[in-house]
């Protein structure tokens, strides 16, 4: 905490020298013209990168080009205080979501392709890819008082090409190891000269994956199919009325990334680099979506514009996987997860835009209602030793190794069948106004507010059936002290009360709740000269409470929960207008954080429940530096500092205190160093290298050797990647070569699991691909 504190001083006091030393500059010579500008449409008042204070990275059609960035795994890679992948990122050490099959929770990030705000699977797993994408923007920070719900740690805004007035078409071919295929398409048809065109595009992306099933003889046990077929139409019915309609169809289709590692202190022994998966059955996730929007810009004079964005998504998930990750099957110690998932939401925002003389603002109002429901259908074998320990630490151990629990008088698993759902209807709407104003040449006011209310549905329903009871002992053996107070037959007695509690159903449930608050925002900037400016600015932003259903304790309520967010920002254009110097440093203060964790007097993951933990604070600074060393050739920079930290959080027992720990998967350097040349023959080159720290991935029970307040961390390694893409450009052909992960770093992107039988298991990120693809154009 020293070292980053010490970090972010240096930083803030760079800024403070560099503003100072900005005074002086004669302003009348002012080079900033040279460089593009870039617009940031994903807040309410649209402006340029450089006029925006907030933390944005942008990646425009052409750097997806450059980079070879073909997915958003690939985006969160190279965007400094961003970790992670599609299914759960991170910004600025907070996950984005909880999980998406978990309903009952909002998310903390929120995903906007087309105006189209994404839930559920559909979100976390049905639209990364990017191809015929013409602009990504990493919102990093609170964005409460600009989406409203789900966007307390930031936002991801995804905009596709919009349809010109012209005819042209790409069609892209291409191929790598790991069994890749890609087949890419776009037809843009001019209907009526400057007044409506239509742009098709299509894209197919397969690989046979990294995971290889040595149970089932399949090497491509984790393979991908993704799909995305996508059609807009651009009507100009006037110079003062354009409308664009999209709507996009999503099928992603995986199998199983998970795959065993040899963990620390155990008797496990298998080569994390082979990647293998035990699942005697077969794993299979299969996700299927539909996206539909409706953007109106209306302008009324010089003065004042209406924008209408009504958007729609309907999606469904589906999953059958091997449960205990074994060649066991149900009955003999195995397991079958089926679910089947609904994600569907709607909503409506409507702007009033001003704009005058040194004065600009939006207001409006928003309403949405999302509707997420997940069903399963599990047969589970759970093993009693594990199961022991789950109910009571170390109870397990000491039946078996006590020889008390002999198999031949008790059966090895407690065989359950599981069924249930869970569905929660979400009702939101909400007021917003946002304003700027010139005070003078150089100082702006910023300020807004947003009143958010939201009505929740929570409905659920469970039953776990099964007719396993272990018998007493009886006699003199079943009266053996295990423990002071505690014989044989008195612990069989506990494990079936526990047993008891485990398959108890939940009948139906039904709560309807509501939350409400005011997200205000306040800031002011400078304008040292044209070229630079800082900020500062504050935000208020937080997440709903909810309901859930937890494995053992039935359905457990919670708060809301809220943040305020500090940040100074920096814009600068230096060097003759060939650089651009970006910075901010913030920090945030969390109060009544939601946080999962283990069920008191349990062991296992598998039961959680969430609590308001406390509070935790945030602090960091992002930095990023691009420049133009010449016409051919520049370079990319960004660094990104994040410290994470509990603050006050007691497990509801009060017996573990996290306080002190930082956040989950959250590292606390990020950084992304790169360049891109092309000369003036079509040779291109890319090059860049990403870093990650380490993190912890897991908080287990206080030990007496480990971490603050004794808690035991299981810690992700930290990690670098490479990514090279090199081509030539000819008039209507591009061919182009690629290396992704170039000196195969072996990583983690979630090593905290666990097989049924206990192997540690985890996800790895992908390993060294090369690949080849031609691009044609007409």
């Amino acid at each position: 905490m020293k070292n980053f504190a010490k970090n972010g001083l240096s930083l803030a006091i760079s800024i403070a020298c560099f503003t100072a030393y900005a005074e002086q500059t004669d302003s009348a010579t002012s080079p900033s013209n040279d460089i593009e500008k870039i617009v940031v449409t994903g807040q309410k008042l649209s402006s340029s990168l450089q006029e925006t204070k907030e933390s944005v990275e942008v990646f425009t059609n052409l750097t997806l080009e450059e980079r070879n960035l073909e997915n958003i795994t690939d985006v969160f890679i190279q965007t400094p205080g961003v970790s992670g992948n599609q299914s759960k990122f991170y910004i600025r050490g907070v996950r984005s979501s909880d999980g998406s099959g978990n309903p009952s929770r909002g998310d903390l990030a929120s995903v906007v392709i087309d105006g189209v705000t994404l839930s559920g699977w559909v979100k976390s797993e049905g639209a990364g890819q990017l191809w015929d994408v013409s602009q990504i923007e990493i919102l990093r920070g609170p964005q409460s008082t600009n989406l409203g719900r789900n966007a307390l740690a930031g936002a991801v805004v995804v905009n596709t090409m919009d349809p010109v007035f012209e005819n042209e078409g790409i069609i892209r071919i291409g191929g790598g190891e790991y069994g890749k295929k890609e087949l890419k398409g776009v037809a843009n048809f001019n209907l009526v000269d400057d007044v409506s065109a239509i742009r098709i595009s299509a894209e197919s992306a397969k690989s046979d994956g990294f995971v290889n099933n040595t149970t089932r003889g399949e090497d491509d046990y984790g393979d991908t199919d993704h799909s995305v077929v996508r059609v807009k139409w651009l009507y100009q019915i006037t110079d003062n009325l354009k409308s664009v309609f999209s709507y996009q169809h999503i099928k992603s289709n995986y199998g199983q990334t998970i795959s065993l590692w040899q963990g620390e202190n155990n008797n496990f022994d298998f080569d994390k680099a082979a990647r293998i998966n035990l699942s005697g059955d077969d794993s299979r996730f299969d996700t299927e979506a539909d996206l539909a929007s409706l953007n109106v810009d209306y302008f009324v004079n010089e003065y004042w514009s209406l924008k209408s964005i009504t958007a729609y998504q309907s999606g469904e998930r589906s999953r059958y996987s091997d449960y205990d990750q074994t060649l066991r099957t149900f009955g003999n110690g195995g397991g079958i997860v089926t679910q089947n998932s609904k994600d569907d939401n709607w909503s409506q925002e409507f702007r009033f835009n001003y704009e005058n003389d040194g004065v600009r603002g939006s207001s409006g109002f928003y309403f949405s209602s999302v509707d997420a429901y997940i069903g399963s259908r599990n047969q589970l074998d759970l093993a009693l030793p594990a199961l022991f320990d789950e109910f009571s630490p170390g109870l397990g151990a000491v039946l078996t190794t006590t020889a008390v629990l002999p198999a031949v008088v008790y059966e090895p698993y407690f065989d359950t069948t599981q069924a249930g759902f869970t569905e929660v209807k979400t009702s939101t709407w909400a007021l917003f106004s946002e304003w700027e104003i010139d005070l003078n040449q150089q100082l702006m006011l910023s300020f807004g507010l947003r009143y958010d209310n939201e009505e929740q549905e929570f409905t659920t329903e469970s039953n776990t059936i099964s007719n396993y009871v272990l018998p007493a002992v009886g006699g003199p053996f079943g009266g053996i002290t295990l423990a002071p107070g505690l014989n044989i037959d008195g612990a069989i007695g506990l494990i079936n009360s526990q047993l008891a509690a485990y398959v108890a159903g939940v009948p139906l449930a039904n709560k309807t709740e509501d939350f409400s608050n005011l997200l205000p925002h306040a800031g002011i900037t400078y304008q040292w000269n044209d070229d630079i400016s800082t900020s500062f600015f504050v935000k208020k932003s937080y997440r709903s409470g909810g309901s859930e259903l937890t494995l053992l304790n039935g359905v457990n309520y919670f708060d809301e929960e809220e943040l305020w967010n500090y940040e100074a920002a920096l814009r600068a254009v230096v060097l003759d207008g060939k650089g651009v110097l970006n910075a901010n440093v913030y920090y945030s203060d969390w109060t009544d954080q939601q946080v999962a964790i283990q069920e008191p007097g349990t062991t296992s993951t598998a039961f959680t429940m969430t609590v308001n933990a406390g509070e935790s604070t945030l602090s960091g600074a992002e930095l990023s530096f691009n420049y133009e060393l010449s016409d051919n050739l520049e370079l990319y920079t960004g660094l990104a500092l994040s410290h994470t930290e509990y603050d006050s959080f007691l497990s509801p027992d009060g017996e573990i205190d996290y306080s002190g720990n930082s956040f989950l998967f959250a590292p606390e350097q990020t950084a992304v160093l790169g360049f891109y040349y092309e000369n003036d023959n079509g040779l291109f080159f890319n090059g860049n290298v990403s870093y990650i720290s380490d993190s912890t991935s897991r908080f287990s029970e206080p030990t007496s050797s480990v971490s603050a307040n004794g808690v035991n961390k299981l810690k992700m390694n930290s990690y670098t990647l490479v990514n090279l893409n090199s081509g030539y450009k000819l008039d209507s052909v591009t061919l182009e070569a690629y290396v992704k992960n170039a000196t195969d770093e072996l990583y983690d992107t979630n090593n905290n699991l666990s097989n049924d039988d206990g192997t540690p298991s985890t996800i790895l990120g992908a390993p060294r691909e090369i690949g080849a693809r031609v691009t044609f154009t007409f």
